[in-house]
């Protein structure tokens, strides 16, 4: 399984609203792609794609802009309030990440954006406790100061070090 650093609840509300959009947006016998891409050993790309009504290109680089409608007598039609996908960007910028469409009317759209993985981020906290414990190597004392003073848990530490 492919695991993600990521709020749970905030990457589900950008799901369903990208979902909700390919599915008020596509074409009536259309139909909605969820893709997962592992990009490199840091990051994932996920994509919803629809085969809808597309988005012109002009209105690409303001769609996650608060309350930017295309089509504003088609989008009173349909419900919202314009604010879905600038909520979208905000949860993914968030999380230190990005978030970008490209579209084709007639054909489609794909919303895509990324996610960070565990195994970067294990491997960040590893190499800084692994610096941490070089940089106390001749002082466990320290050490054991500093990792309370970061995590608040106390390091016991064998007699021979106590000392």
């Amino acid at each position: 399984p492919i695991m993600v650093h990521a709020d749970k609840e905030k990457i589900r509300q950008v799901l369903i609203n990208l979902a909700d959009n390919a599915s008020k947006y596509g074409s009536e016998e259309g139909k909605i792609e969820a893709s997962i891409y592992k990009t490199d050993d840091k990051t994932v790309l996920i994509e919803i794609t629809d085969n809808g009504i597309g988005i012109a290109e002009e209105h690409l680089p303001r769609i996650f802009e608060r309350f930017y409608r295309t089509d504003y007598g088609r989008s009173r039609n349909i419900g919202g309030t314009g604010l879905g996908l600038a909520i979208c960007k905000h949860i993914i910028e968030a999380h230190g990440q990005f978030i970008q469409a490209r579209s084709t009317p007639g054909v489609g759209t794909t919303f895509g954006f990324t996610l960070p993985l565990v195994k970067e981020l294990e491997d960040k906290k590893r190499k800084n406790i692994t610096k941490l414990v070089n940089d106390y190597k001749e002082d466990p004392k320290g050490l054991a100061e500093k990792v309370k003073k970061i995590t608040g848990f106390e390091l016991i530490l064998p007699e021979e070090f106590s000392k």
